[in-house]
């Protein structure tokens, strides 16, 4: 914005008071921007020119009901906003001229009458409009451009598109609307809005309405104050006639004189409005330290200069004061003292007296400012002047005089490890307590073993003590040790016996802590103390004093990678010694050896054992050959799988000898196995004719029909395969064709006897010879006669 006096946008944020904000569709939380009615500019110069247009609808939603929602704005919608307010010095019309700073885009506008209600009104109130125009932005873009009141029609209400005669809320014949007729003090806000959305901005000149005082040059004064009133107080409350920016605005703007001073440096300034983030508000609530309770009269002035308390468009407050008269100060003060005790016999005078009571009145008790007691109980006063009542109240407690303080700890105890015990010397109230390591409060918490004592001394002066003595348990341990084993004859004591232990049993019932062993057995002791219960158990193995008995069994043959466990245990063995020094009773065998442990018996006893182990290196051979083709004549054929180390065959038809015979094509497979071994091989056998083909071709034939010799074709001794027999005469000229072997010429041509003479024949076929299939190919002369 370029003027004279021309302001950020971001500064100019209105934050009208809490009663303004009662509808669903302005909320206290947010903080209003230009783009709502909230943060409206106030007009204080003819000329804004807003470099860039800004998008969206603020903070605050919805603050119109446009067409688009069925409402009663002519504007569609608020988008794109930004919002100015003024007040109207003088009566008369208001004006503004609008241009884009892109003569294409459309700018529509309305302007409401917000002096009755608050922005949060807008929406459901069509009275508050007072001029609207959307009308540009459809296809026939001629009210695109220049937009305002400015006197180009004499319409007020016009809604989209351009052209309709008479405009109406939905329908828009010109950009231009009549001016506004305005009253004087009344307050409006305007809203602008970018229906195209584009970003290039605007210029707005109110220039029309400058003869009605729309641009504020009137300094602000304070036009109402809310004084702590006749009984004094630190607060105060003032007015100004127009809204104050919060940082123009401190305590150092105000001088206060009264009979409670001085307070040069003690006033402070603060605004709901302006703690919440708002920038301006137009009442301000004064504090005061020390509070002006003094009866007398305070005056109150505004001090002000030319940078100071100022308004909205930068004009200084006006200088003024009031004054107001304290009458009487409230009360103060009243303080009965703490909760106290009396020792039995004893008075205690209980004394309220307050500067400038009228009255007192004790609960159940005198309407004095002093109460003289004896007795237990809560005693309460209330004090009461012209400006306040002040009320307190105290506890006393009546205790008698004992000889001596009577305290017992309890019997000396026995506690468990981890438990915490209390030990309760409470006497009477306001005793005071010594423990012996300097404790002083009336109950103490045990956790350790130890002697405590305590010594009381009533508040009366009674004395006494008393002491304890508090042991905790250790957790007793029983170990009866590994399993063992003992030579008969012999007996193996235990004593089992713990501190704090007071029960003692054994698994055959046994209930001493002293226990002899001498037969095999698993034997299992429970000790139960006062916190725990604990048991431990022994396995024990008699062995007779015997001839060590251990075999590793018959020698053995092993397979490649086999391994051997050898178990030598013996149930009195106590040393395993293998011939490699190994001394474990097991040793697992890897390869061929001879193997021996020597044993020494639990009770002396010495034996030993031995085994040889070999590992079978021997390999079966299997080869049946290559795949192949044999003569049919050759069946039936042999196949050998004999390995003299085999000790089992299987063939794939089950049989289980060393050969088998065979005749007829197919895969033969054999597996042989010994003790280590497993091979198996397989061949594929296919069997063909293996006769050598021959052909014969008669060189003449007689085709008389005698029934000797009367037609011409080849013999064979195998089969001829795509056979192909063609004749030809002397000329080349072909005289007859037969794919069939078994269908010779009868020496006729075209059904006709054909002459004597040579002629030529071509026979082609394929034959089958060994497995292979050949291509043959036979030519010759052939004499026909009669």
């Amino acid at each position: 914005m370029n003027n004279l006096k021309s302001f950020s946008l971001n500064i100019f944020k209105i934050f009208i008071i809490v009663t303004f904000l009662c509808t669903s569709n302005f909320l206290l939380a947010q903080t209003p921007t230009v783009q709502d009615c909230l943060g409206a500019i106030p007009i204080c110069a003819e000329t804004y020119t807003e470099v860039n247009s800004p998008t969206g609808a603020g903070n605050y939603l919805n603050e119109i009901s446009g067409t688009s929602q069925g409402g009663i704005c002519c504007m569609s919608s608020e988008s794109n906003s930004i919002w100015y307010t003024f007040t109207v010095n003088q009566s008369g019309n208001f004006g503004f001229t609008l241009t884009p700073n892109n003569l294409s885009d459309d700018y529509d506008w309305a302007l409401f009458d917000i002096t009755n209600g608050s922005c949060a009104d807008i929406f459901n109130d069509p009275d508050m409009q007072v001029s609207c125009n959307a009308a540009g932005g459809g296809a026939n873009d001629e009210c695109d451009g220049v937009t305002g009141a400015n006197g180009g029609s004499s319409y007020n209400n016009q809604g989209a598109n351009c052209g309709n005669l008479p405009p109406n809320q939905s329908q828009g014949f010109s950009a231009e609307n009549a001016l506004v007729p305005v009253q004087q003090g009344n307050t409006y806000v305007l809203l602008i809005s970018n229906w195209t959305g584009s970003p290039f901005g605007y210029t707005i000149d109110f220039s029309a309405a400058s003869n009605i005082g729309i641009i504020d040059n009137v300094d602000p004064e304070m036009i109402d104050n809310v004084t702590p009133g006749d009984c004094g107080g630190d607060e105060f409350e003032v007015t100004f006639s127009e809204f104050i920016q919060c940082n123009t605005i401190n305590g150092s703007n105000f001088s206060i004189e009264g009979p409670s001073g001085p307070y040069a440096g003690t006033v402070s300034v603060s605004s709901d409005v302006c703690i919440q983030g708002g920038e301006y508000d137009n009442t301000f609530t004064i504090t005061t330290n020390p509070p002006m309770d003094e009866p007398g009269t305070y005056t109150i002035v505004l001090v002000n200069g030319q940078t100071e308390v100022l308004d909205l468009c930068n004009n200084p407050s006006i200088s003024g004061a009031f004054s107001f008269d304290v009458l009487a100060p409230p009360l103060t003060g009243l303080q009965l003292g703490n909760d106290t005790i009396l020792c039995e016999g004893q008075t205690l005078i209980l004394d309220a007296t307050t500067n400038n009571a009228l009255t007192y009145q004790w609960s159940a008790g005198p309407s004095t400012a002093t109460y003289e007691i004896s007795q237990s109980g809560l005693y309460t006063v209330t004090v009461t002047n012209d400006c306040n009542s002040l009320e307190d109240q105290i506890q006393v407690d009546i205790v008698p005089i004992p000889p001596f303080a009577d305290i017992d700890l309890g019997p000396d105890t026995i506690l468990c490890q981890g438990d915490l015990y209390d030990l309760d010397a409470t006497w009477n109230l306001g005793s005071t307590y010594l423990w012996q390591d300097g404790f002083d409060g009336s109950v103490y918490t045990v956790s350790q073993s130890g002697y405590y004592e305590v010594a009381v001394e009533g508040y009366c002066g009674e004395t006494g003590t008393s002491g304890v003595n508090i042991v905790f348990e250790d957790t007793p341990s029983v170990e009866l040790g590994n399993d063992t084993i003992i030579c008969e004859g012999e007996v193996l004591s235990f004593d089992v016996t713990a501190p704090f232990v007071n029960e003692y049993e054994w698994q055959d019932g046994s209930t001493s802590p002293f226990y002899e062993i001498s037969q095999t057995g698993n034997y299992i002791v429970t000790l139960v103390s006062n916190c725990v219960t604990i048991t431990d158990n022994i396995n024990v193995n008699v062995v007779p004093v015997d001839v060590v008995d251990v075999d590793l069994g018959n020698d053995t043959l092993l397979c490649p990678g086999e391994l051997l466990p050898l178990d030598a245990t013996w149930s009195g063995g106590i040393q395993y010694t293998w011939q490699d020094g190994s001394t474990t009773s097991t040793y697992t065998v890897s390869e061929s050896g001879l193997y021996e442990v020597q044993i020494l018996g639990a009770c002396g006893e010495m034996g030993s054992a031995m085994i040889e182990v070999l590992y079978d290196t021997t390999q079966l051979r299997l080869d049946l050959g290559e795949d192949r083709l044999l003569c049919e004549e050759d069946i039936p054929v042999v196949l050998d799988a004999t390995d003299l180390n085999a000790e089992n065959y299987l063939w794939q038809d089950g049989s289980m000898t060393p050969f088998t015979q065979i005749a007829e094509a197919g895969t033969y497979a054999v597996t042989l196995t010994d003790k280590c071994n497993v091979v198996t091989d397989e061949v594929v056998l296919d069997f063909t004719n293996c006769t050598i083909c021959e052909v014969y071709v008669p060189n003449a034939f007689s085709p008389d029909f005698n029934g000797y010799n009367d037609f011409f074709r080849p013999y064979s001794n195998c089969v001829l395969e795509n056979y192909s027999m063609k004749i030809f005469n002397r000329w080349g000229a072909l005289v007859f064709e037969s794919a069939d072997v078994d269908t010779g010429w009868d020496g006729r041509f075209k059904g006709k006897d054909i002459a004597e003479g040579v002629y030529v024949y071509l026979l082609e076929f394929q034959v089958n010879q060994m497995g292979e299939t050949l291509d043959r190919q036979l030519s010759g002369d052939v004499t026909v006669t009669k």
